[in-house]
């Protein structure tokens, strides 16, 4: 069992870790855009022009436009560009360690909260969502969140057990 003090120092040097591997080359890679970016760019910019609706028609789907809504937030503090659209999925991923750590140390405890936070840390699919500018990006945070809120909501120590006769 490790210290309360070492347990938070590991999850601060994953926290750096996972910066630094989903900062690394954040501009250049993959060199431009893929098409699903340049779809939620398109709608960035009809947002931009004051055409705001539930659902904008991509290809044969529509998308809701709450992660584009974001971004137009964001890229008007932090500007436009391959790193500019790339900032929220950075944080989002940032955001989505923090949360899978305090959420994992609720339920299980500190040292299965470390290994998650170092599966999300490491692992190819979240590094991967949090460098692309796609609603993806969102998606744990979200989750991630509503799991941390509704285990602080209910009592979750209190032991079940069957009534003595």
């Amino acid at each position: 069992m490790i210290s309360y003090r070492v347990e938070k120092m590991i999850a601060l040097i994953f926290l750096f870790l996972g910066f630094a591997i989903r900062i690394h080359d954040l501009p250049t890679i993959p060199a431009g855009f893929s098409e699903e970016e340049i779809q939620n760019l398109r709608v960035i910019q009809t947002i931009r022009e004051g055409n705001i609706a539930v659902f904008h028609k991509v290809w044969n789907w529509g998308i809701g436009d709450l992660f584009q809504l974001v971004q137009v937030a964001v890229t008007k503090f932090v500007g436009d560009g391959l790193l500019g659209y790339r900032v929220l999925p950075l944080w989002c991923g940032m955001l989505s360690l923090a949360l899978v750590y305090k959420f994992a140390r609720r339920l299980f405890g500190g040292v299965v909260a470390l290994i998650a936070m170092m599966s999300m840390c490491f692992g190819i699919l979240p590094v991967l969502t949090s460098r692309t500018a796609t609603e993806v990006s969102m998606v744990s945070v979200l989750v991630l969140g509503t799991l941390l809120v509704l285990s602080r909501t209910y009592y979750l120590w209190e032991t079940i057990r069957p009534f003595q006769p």
